[in-house]
Parts: C-alpha cells; structure tokens; sequence
C-alpha cells in the first residue's frame, strides 16, 4: 500500500482552508441579537365614578302591593307617607298577612254598623290590649283639657294624610264645623251630642294642628264619644269644597247639581 506523505507546507494550507471554511460558515449561520424591547407605559384606569350611598333600610313595613309603586314612581317611599309620629298599633296574638282588595256587602241599614266599624277613623279611639276597653290617642297625637272640663285642645298628628295624599289639617275639621254644621241648609239642627248645658258647642282653630272644643259646661264623655262616631268632624276640605256654595262657582255648581240628577247642592 503506497504511503501518502504531507509536508509541512501542505499540512498548513489545508488547516488554514479549514479554519477559514468554519469561520465562513459560522458567519453565515449568526443570527443578530435581538434588540432591547422598548418599555410600553402601562395604560392609565379610567376613574370609577363614586359608589351611589346605599338607601337607608327603612323601620317601616308595608303591603308588597305598595312597596311596587314606590319601585315603580307611583308612591314616594313609606316614610314619607306617615306622620312624623305615627300611631303604631302593636300586635295581640300575631302579625297577619298582607293581601289585596277588601270586598264586603251592604245589604241594608243593619250591615252599615259594622262597616263604619272598619272605615272610621276619630280623633280618639279604643285600645283593646290591656284587657278593659280605654281611650287613646288616634288621629289626634294627644289633648288638653281645661280644670273644668269644659274646654279640650286636641293636638293632630302632623303628616296624617288622607287616602289621596292630602294633609290632614285642622282646617278640615273647622270645614265640617264652619261649612257644614252651621249650615242651616245641610244642617237644619245643630247637633245635639255637640250642645252642653243647652248651648252649641264652639270649635276654634289655634294652628294648623291644633283645634280646641269649648262648651258651656264640663262634657265628661266627650273622648267616649269621639271614640264612638267621631268620624263625622273629619271632612276633606280640599275635595268637598268644590260642592259647596261657599266655595265652588254658582254656574257651575248648578250644572254638577244638575248633572249628578239631585235638586239641590246639599
């Protein structure tokens, strides 16, 4: 087998093609370093709008019925509806349910005793609870009476509404007193549970709440009585007035007169 020999002059021009083939090859093959990334600022929140303040739980409780037309705009919330100091009756055995409409009978005069029983409302009313029937405040908050018995000033819960949302004011009650009971047309006969000592009694207006009941003499059962039929005194002044010659135009008075079918406006 016959010998290759290299001298050293081949040996170094093969290992400087060599070398210059690696650099050559590694120079192609390079891939450049990646560039410094450029920060990105980080995006700026939009501010929250402030947080609406939560509405106060209200202390009262009312019918589902109403409590949708306050979520619905057709009622302002309970507590506006209520007197500054509302009666609140406490319960005997258990609180009820709330249900929807109250449909009753009238079929004659012996019904009618027990739906006023339900309807009426008085200045004073009954309490039930202690065991004996007693006389307390109802839509009058409370009331003064005179050493002699002679003179009571009734004192009206402020913010009484009625079912329309009117006040209830002592302007109505000196309405049924002023308009009504010393009308001798639609009172012929003053009243006679309002006469002491053969005299009529006098209702006076001190403020817009209070009201005050003078007789000739001491009326012990006034508050009983009151409790019994004081429904009659509380007349809705702002809606009766337009029926009243003291207030409603003539002409046109006549025509709801003769529209409604009657014969007079009483």
């Amino acid at each position: 087998m016959a010998t290759a020999s290299v001298n050293r002059r081949d040996f170094m021009r093969v290992l400087a093609l060599g070398s210059g083939l690696a650099a050559a090859t590694a120079c192609a093959g390079a891939t450049p370093a990646p560039a410094e990334p450029t920060a990105v600022p980080p995006a700026t929140a939009a501010p929250s709008p402030p947080a609406e303040p939560a509405a106060p739980a209200s202390k009262y409780a009312e019918a589902p019925i109403l409590a949708e037309k306050v979520a619905a705009g057709e009622l302002p919330p309970v507590e506006e509806r209520l007197p500054s100091d509302p009666l609140v009756v406490e319960c005997i055995e258990e609180p009820g349910e709330y249900s929807g409409d109250l449909r009753r009978a009238l079929t004659g005069p012996a019904d009618i005793g027990g739906y006023r029983a339900i309807v009426r409302e008085s200045l004073a009313g009954w309490d039930y609870r202690s065991g004996k029937v007693e006389v307390i405040p109802n839509l009058a908050s409370g009331w003064d009476i005179t050493d002699d018995g002679a003179t009571y000033v009734f004192h009206l819960r402020k913010g009484a509404r009625w079912s329309d949302g009117e006040l209830f004011t002592a302007d109505d009650i000196m309405f049924w007193y002023e308009h009504m009971v010393l009308n001798e047309e639609l009172t012929p006969t003053f009243p006679g549970w309002l006469t002491v000592a053969g005299e009529p009694g006098v209702i006076e207006k001190i403020d817009d709440y209070t009201v005050a009941f003078k007789f000739a003499a001491p009326y012990g059962i006034l508050l009983e009585y009151l409790c019994f039929s004081g429904q009659q005194i509380l007349t809705p002044r702002h809606y009766l007035s337009q029926f009243h010659p003291d207030f409603a135009d003539a002409d046109e008075l006549s025509s709801k007169v003769k529209d409604a079918g009657f014969e007079h406006w009483y």
